[in-house]
């Protein structure tokens, strides 16, 4: 589901031996138009954030077109169309910067505060289970003993979707114990959102059933 609570649909076509193309078919870019986001030669710090998404999940755009797409072989198509819908939704937080001057993207302000904290992170790793399968997080925080802490930053709590997806990445990682990171952690800007879009948003993260991935959401 989306910000408006439509589905989110994604197409698959043959695009050549083995090979498929698995796309949006333009309808996420044409969503962010229908709500007065625009991104176009004049919005250089949207195309900016764009680029970055689209960089980072392996998405490409085609040329004179709003289509997302990422060409595959059938056996990685899950792969695909996990990568895609994890696009899709990240590029839908753009709704959620400012109409008249684009603001950073949450998680430019999170890695802003590692920075003045001096933690040290990278940006948009993959955890590749064993099945080839990649999850993507925003930021990944090394640490010295019990693994790795993974973090995903969301604009906005009342798209619970993207806390569901956030809860079925980790249960599938955490299948694999080489894999299994130290610590998930999400976080949610509710600045502009109310107490009940983020309980249930909490709740959601709260409720995944992993006896390795339990999570605890706290204000602060």
């Amino acid at each position: 589901m989306d910000e408006s609570f439509d589905g989110i649909d994604l197409y698959v076509y043959p695009d050549s031996v083995n090979r498929v193309r698995v796309t949006d078919n333009g309808e996420t870019l044409n969503r962010l138009e229908s709500q007065g986001i625009f991104i176009n030669g004049r919005t250089r710090q949207r195309n900016k954030m764009l680029a970055d998404v689209l960089s980072s999940f392996g998405i490409e755009r085609e040329d004179n077109s709003k289509k997302l797409f990422i060409v595959t072989t059938r056996q990685n198509f899950p792969d695909a169309k996990q990568r895609l819908l994890q696009g899709v939704l990240k590029i839908n937080d753009l709704i959620y910067t400012n109409s008249r001057s684009v603001q950073g993207l949450l998680q430019d302000q999170v890695a802003d505060a590692l920075k003045q904290n001096h933690i040290l992170f990278s940006k948009n790793r993959a955890l590749v289970v064993p099945n080839g399968q990649s999850f993507i997080f925003d930021f990944l925080i090394p640490t010295q003993s019990h693994g790795d802490t993974v973090v995903r930053a969301f604009h906005s709590p009342q798209r619970s979707d993207s806390a569901k997806v956030y809860s079925w990445d980790a249960a599938r990682i955490n299948r694999d114990i080489q894999m299994r990171p130290g610590k998930y952690v999400s976080i949610v800007d509710d600045n502009n959102a109310s107490t009940k879009w983020v309980d249930q948003f909490c709740d959601i993260l709260n409720s995944n059933n992993d006896p390795y991935c339990q999570s605890k959401c706290n204000s602060f």
